[in-house]
């Protein structure tokens, strides 16, 4: 745990439901090596203190007092001592040697060896076999679940779940491809064992690279080597099911089918990986006979054994192959039709007209079954509807009264519930299949829907139910309105109504739209509804757009149906990662970085607009941290960007989320990479609880918002006042994004009095810019109570943007839609940007906010009289200063807001490139409004010379033609301008002079640069009020 890759950590071990830590007395590297070995890793480096290098653990300490030989098959195999007297700060880790890092034939590397290179755990990679010295990739053709499974054994993992290309999943390899047209059978020791073309015989290129994904269990080795007692599964359609067969001294046997049972067959699923077991069957019956050794007869598990060894069993037996036992597994990756994983104590109704009633059925060890309406009451009830999404309950009855009886087990009895518990299991109950009762007395509910206030019939308007499914998750759609439930049509129903659908009926998410009558049924009655366009966030069907109740053009072939997820989870990848989950990546530690969420089967990052200290707070909690310390991009906070989809945007979160998916947010995005969002976690302390030093705050002055305030910085356990010697825009802008906001409006307040109070003062921060936080920035702290007692000035007075939408910029006036003067967004007005110095730099950051692929050129205006009502107050953005790879204009260093600068001295403008997207613009000189690249290739000199000379002399010719004609405009005001200072007559004011684009206000430069420059004559522009 907590280590920086899947090899080294805190250790934990998995004990009677619980994973608790070892204790660090007498652990040696050869605790170590044991651990390394049942991981799949082939060796320890390092035996290690948690707390010195990773992080202490919470909860049990399960182990003390080990002393392994190294031999041992498991961490559980060695002595240890029965009590532990350890604290959390004696926490164990290891570091293990990678199966990546092998060293070469030399060192002991056979030829054969396997390794999996590129994926993001040690059960999937891109295959790579070593031969002669070199390793080298493994070619696709004819490569099926039979040379998977030889991979996977050899390397110590139970079997194989997924074959792969390469070059889709992980990356394409280099060197030698080693091996092609494999086929294996399943059951060889080594990959080398297997036919094939020849050691590197091939005809494929390094795109048909194949890849495997393997299943993951507690029991791996290194190498083709087995440990005694391993199982597998021999013979079935897919790797979760199979004959059961035990490896004991050097080889293979079968399994016994007498007194086999589904604990026996749970045992050998969760020994191979599989989360339970589906049946226990004999083999003959489902796959085929085995031959040799009959290793095991009687076989008596309890359920919750590691093995399937550490059951009661016969080591002689009386059998024949023909009672050779097999089990199914419940797979890992499930698909859509197949049955569905759940967890122990998961409940589901069954039997009812729609998903919110029916027989109650709650799910144990690989299987559902009934619960006994003995003491069966309206508390007992409401906690299966809030379980399954429902907000309470209407009724509590018996099964047989309303619905179907059921059949197979009855587990639970004498069911005793308050109404506040999480899930049925949690109720004081007789036990797990104790039970006096018959399927006669089944119980059943009747939930409430998520809609309030029925009408007369019971049903609202507007209900949903999923009809002639294989579950309550999926079916045909149906809408209830004035009394009848009727059909949706199919035309343009997309997933997000599905999502709302499948939130309604209190499912986390809808994972896949289909045709009703190709999937479950056609329905009949009424169409009620067509062309929905739902957004994904509305609470009902009924609240997204159609065509109006009955308005179709629809046949019943035409009946939408949808598959939600699971209330359990959404569906899991491989590697058991729910769609939703989230990570951080890039960071110095496990508590900043990159924000990427999962979704169906793939990471992708968050686009960082709208991304707020709320939606960052979502994060955090859901990694288990107690909240967060900043929202960031994450390019410019040092986290760099990610390189695959973009999941999310626009994410809006209140901030009590459980997880990011339950924010409002856009699927479709307008993003690139650069506007990755970010978080900084709050790490806990044992000092002041979940503040750690470096926060900040603003500290509310009478009535301000949140927005606004005296600046505090968290120092050695107190808040401390900061002072104003040296402070300027760029520690606000810090500051405001440090909270969440997108950048500072204003700093140092004129006419605000404040004043802090503390042990101590921060006398002065010096920033350079760079940094992500305050507290990366020189902090010098003195002593003193206030800033005003200390002689340091005054308190620092931030004032942040607080609108999501400020800082949007847009381009107007009379010119094309890609260029025109920059107005910028504060507080529902559209104001300018003030700057003696606009570079290109700024107009690129400009137009890649826009959407365009760059700046062309960037021009200043001149004439700030026209500037809309002279004596009303517009927001002003002063001196940005871009680098150029900002991904909005906010972002840029820049010298505060005013509502009193009218841009006197120049307000800003750009042309943009009219191509939109994400293109590399031509980066120009400063000014050049148009430049001309010419590209010769294979030309000889002579010819290049004779063209760049022509070139030279039409750009003279078109350069003085352009000036006269300039000079020939009529603009108002009717005077021809002239060029500035440098031209113009004695009885001319500056009121009436135009620049040129980029061009100089006169000064010694102005002669030697003015043929550089394009003129372009700006006119006024009223900026209006939204």
């Amino acid at each position: 745990m907590n280590g920086s890759s899947s090899a080294e950590g805190r250790v934990e071990v998995y004990f009677q439901g619980e994973w608790g830590t070892v204790c660090d007395d007498l652990f040696d590297i050869q605790d170590a090596t044991v651990i390394c070995h049942q991981l799949g890793f082939p060796s320890a480096l390092r035996a290690v203190s948690a707390a010195t290098e990773f992080s202490m653990g919470s909860g049990a300490i399960l182990l003390d007092d080990l002393e392994c030989s190294g031999d041992e098959s498991t961490l559980a195999d060695c002595s240890h001592a029965r009590w532990s007297n350890c604290e959390h700060s004696e926490d164990v880790g290891v570091v293990c040697s990678t199966s990546a890092t092998a060293a070469p034939e030399v060192s002991g590397i056979p030829d054969g060896r396997v390794r999996l290179v590129d994926g993001s755990s040690s059960s999937e990679g891109r295959v790579e076999v070593f031969y002669q010295g070199n390793w080298g990739t493994v070619c696709d053709d004819a490569f099926d679940i039979q040379d998977a499974t030889v991979i996977c054994h050899q390397l110590g993992f139970p079997s194989a779940v997924g074959v792969v290309s390469a070059f889709s999943e992980f990356a394409i390899g280099s060197g030698p491809i080693l091996l092609d047209n494999l086929g294996c059978y399943g059951d060889e020791s080594t990959l080398a064992d297997c036919s094939h073309t020849g050691w590197t015989a091939h005809d494929c290129s390094h795109l048909e690279d194949v890849g495997v994904i393997c299943s993951t269990s507690a029991t791996v080795t290194e190498g083709s080597e087995m440990p005694d007692g391993s199982v597998r599964l021999v013979d079935g359609n897919s790797p979760s099911e199979g004959r059961v067969e035990v490896y004991y001294r050097g080889q293979w046997g079968t399994v016994c089918d007498d007194l086999w049972d589904i604990q026996d067959a749970t045992v050998v699923c969760r020994q191979l990986g599989f989360p339970s077991a589906l049946r226990a069957v004999s083999a003959e019956d489902e796959f085929t006979i085995g031959d040799g050794p009959i290793f095991f007869d009687d076989v008596e598990c309890v359920g919750d054994e590691a093995t399937l060894a550490d059951c009661r069993h016969l080591d002689w037996d009386n059998c024949a192959h023909s009672e050779d036992a097999g089990v199914f597994c419940v797979p890992l990756v499930m698909a859509t039709e197949g049955p569905d994983v759940f967890e122990d104590g998961s409940v589901r109704l069954v039997g009812g007209d729609s998903s919110h009633e029916g027989r109650v059925e709650v799910y144990y060890r690989g299987q559902w079954g009934t619960v006994c309406d003995d003491l069966w009451d309206i508390d007992d009830a409401t906690v299966v509807c809030r379980q399954l999404g429902f907000p309470s309950a209407i009724r509590a009855l018996s099964a047989a009264d309303e619905f179907p009886v059921g059949e197979g087990p009855i587990f639970l009895d004498d069911v005793e519930c308050s109404g506040d518990e999480s899930t049925l299991a949690d109720c004081s109950h007789r036990g797990w299949n104790d039970n006096n009762c018959g399927h006669s007395e089944d119980a059943g509910v009747i939930c409430s829907t998520t809609t309030a206030d029925p009408e007369i019939a019971g049903i609202p308007d507007g209900s949903v139910r999923l009809v002639d499914g294989s579950s309550s998750s999926e079916g045909r759609v149906e809408v209830f309105y004035q009394g009848n439930w009727g059909t949706v049509c199919d035309d343009a129903f997309d997933i997000q109504d599905a999502t709302v659908i499948c939130h309604q009926l209190g499912f986390p998410s809808a994972v896949g739209v289909v045709s009703a009558v190709t999937k479950f049924a056609m329905g009949s009655g009424p169409i009620l509804l067509d062309n929905l366009g739902c957004y994904g966030e509305e609470s009902t069907l009924a609240d997204c757009s159609h065509a109006g109740w009955t308005v179709h053009n629809c046949e019943h072939s035409e009946d939408v149906g949808v598959i939600c997820s699971s209330s359990a989870s959404a569906a899991p990848e491989v590697s058991g990662v729910p769609d939703g989950s989230v990570r951080l990546e890039g960071g110095s530690s496990a508590h900043e970085g990159r924000v990427e969420v999962y979704y169906r089967g793939s990471w992708g990052t968050v686009c960082d607009d709208s991304w707020d200290i709320n939606a960052a707070s979502v994060v955090c909690r859901q990694l288990g941290f107690t909240s967060a310390e900043a929202a960031l991009n994450s390019q410019e906070a040092g986290f760099g960007m990610g390189e695959r989809r973009i999941l999310l945007d626009e994410v809006e979160c209140s901030g009590e989320e459980s997880n990011l998916y339950e924010c409002r947010y856009k699927e479709d995005h307008n993003c690139n990479h650069s506007e990755d969002a970010g978080v900084v976690c709050i790490v806990p302390t044992s000092t002041q609880g979940s503040i750690v030093s470096g926060s900040v705050r603003l500290v509310s002055l009478g009535n301000s918002p949140d927005s606004e305030g005296r600046l505090e910085m968290f120092v050695d356990g107190e808040w401390l006042p900061v002072c104003n010697p040296g402070w300027d825009m760029t520690g606000a802008n810090m500051v405001c994004r440090q909270l969440g906001f997108s950048s500072a409006i204003n700093t140092n307040i004129a006419g605000v009095n404040s004043n802090g109070q503390g042990s101590s003062i921060i006398n002065r921060v010096s920033c350079t810019g760079s940094e992500v936080q305050l507290k990366d920035c020189k902090v010098e702290v003195v002593q003193g109570s206030s800033c005003h007692d200390a002689s340091a000035g005054s308190d620092v007075i931030v004032q942040c943007l607080k609108h999501r939408s400020d800082g949007d910029v847009k381009l107007a006036g009379s010119e094309p839609l890609f260029k025109g003067e920059v107005q910028i967004l504060l507080e529902g007005v559209w104001g300018a940007v003030c700057d003696t110095d606009w570079q290109l730099s700024d107009g690129e950051v400009v137009c890649r906010q826009l959407g365009y692929s760059g700046a062309k050129s960037v021009y200043q205006s001149q004439n700030p009289r026209d500037f809309g009502n002279e004596d009303s107050a517009f927001p002003t953005l002063r001196q940005p200063m871009c680098s150029g790879m900002e991904s909005k204009i906010m972002s840029c260093k820049n010298s505060g807001w005013s509502q009193d600068d009218k841009c006197e001295k120049g307000r800003s403008g750009v042309e943009c490139n009219q191509q939109k997207g994400l293109l590399i613009s031509t980066k120009q000189g400063q000014g050049l409004a148009n430049g001309l690249m010419i590209t010769v290739i294979a030309i000889p000199a002579a010819s290049v010379l004779f063209i760049i000379v022509i070139i030279i002399l039409i750009i003279k010719v078109r350069g003085q033609r352009t000036r006269t004609q300039s000079h020939q405009m009529t603009i108002s005001p009717s005077q021809p301008p002239c060029q500035c200072s440098k031209d113009r007559p004695d009885n001319a004011s500056d009121d009436n002079c135009y620049a040129a684009v980029g061009g100089p206000m006169g000064g010694p430069m102005a002669e030697s640069t003015i043929d550089m420059f394009n003129p372009v004559y700006e006119t006024s522009l009223n900026w209006p009020r939204l």
